[in-house]
């Protein structure tokens, strides 16, 4: 299999901020699982954040999301998922994209061939790498945009 690209430092530094405290929603209590930040302003996105899946073989799953109202539906701009897994070390934690989605424009990426039981047995390596180079400008951006 293809190498996987993990997100950079500086990004998974704020990947953790965001995911802080997330927990699956076995109770039925969707503030657990979702959470959305709105310190920017008007001219701001807020950026909603949802844990999807617990202990998948390729470790936990979230969604960062920027979404937006057009025709009365939402549209992401973008949402890319996660997977976050616990490491031994300083780091605690290595977060790397599952997925990229922008509806404004049409795509919808996935990064991963799964197996019948959920591990990843394909990499397409270059748009991963792609969207992990992505996610440190965007999670730069979320940072310095909502104040964390």
């Amino acid at each position: 299999m293809s190498v996987i690209k993990y997100c950079s430092k500086e990004a998974t530094d704020v990947l953790k901020i965001l995911v802080d405290g997330l927990t699956e929603d076995l109770s039925g209590d969707v503030s657990k699982a979702t959470r959305k930040f709105n310190n920017g302003g008007e001219s701001i996105m807020p950026v909603t954040v949802e844990f999807l899946t617990k202990g998948t073989p390729n470790g936990d799953l979230f969604s960062v999301c920027h979404y937006y109202e057009q025709n009365g539906d939402l549209m992401r701009d973008p949402e890319v998922t996660f997977y976050r897994q616990v490491v031994c070390g300083p780091e605690g934690f290595l977060f790397y994209p599952a997925s990229f989605r922008q509806d404004n424009l049409g795509i919808d990426e996935e990064f991963f061939q799964y197996d019948d039981k959920g591990k990843i047995i394909t990499c397409w390596t270059r748009k991963q790498r792609d969207c992990a180079t992505f996610c440190t400008m965007w999670m730069n951006n979320i940072k310095m945009q909502q104040k964390l």
